[in-house]
């Protein structure tokens, strides 16, 4: 996480100022980045950082190199991009009756001995 950032309730506007579902809350009443390291993305998806790599390497969240290796950076708008991309497909599973309830119970699991 970022040095002086908590989690907060899902709102504000992104770097477009199209909304997004997440928000960072600073201590020192600083604007929040508009670029955000893969270990913040980590945080704010709650999955784990290799999971945010495997992301970015197959294209599906976007993100640029910076600086020298393994300089990584998601723009804020771009990872909601990708959080509305997913609630998308999410539902048309549901709809499709693709959406194993298998695959639910084993999140729930895997979250329940987190």
């Amino acid at each position: 996480m970022v040095p002086g950032a908590e989690p907060a309730a899902p709102v504000g506007a992104g770097a477009c100022g199209q909304p997004r579902l997440w928000a960072v809350e600073w201590d020192n009443g600083a604007m929040p980045p508009r670029f955000l390291t893969l270990a913040d993305v980590a945080d704010v998806l709650n999955v784990s950082l290799s999971q945010v790599r495997a992301l970015v390497r197959s294209g599906e969240l976007k993100a640029i190199q910076v600086g020298g290796r393994n300089q990584w950076r998601v723009e804020d708008s771009q990872l909601e991009d990708y959080i509305q991309r997913m609630y998308a497909r999410t539902a048309q599973r549901i709809e499709a009756g693709t959406l194993d309830d298998a695959e639910v119970s084993a999140e729930h699991e895997l979250s329940a001995g987190h």
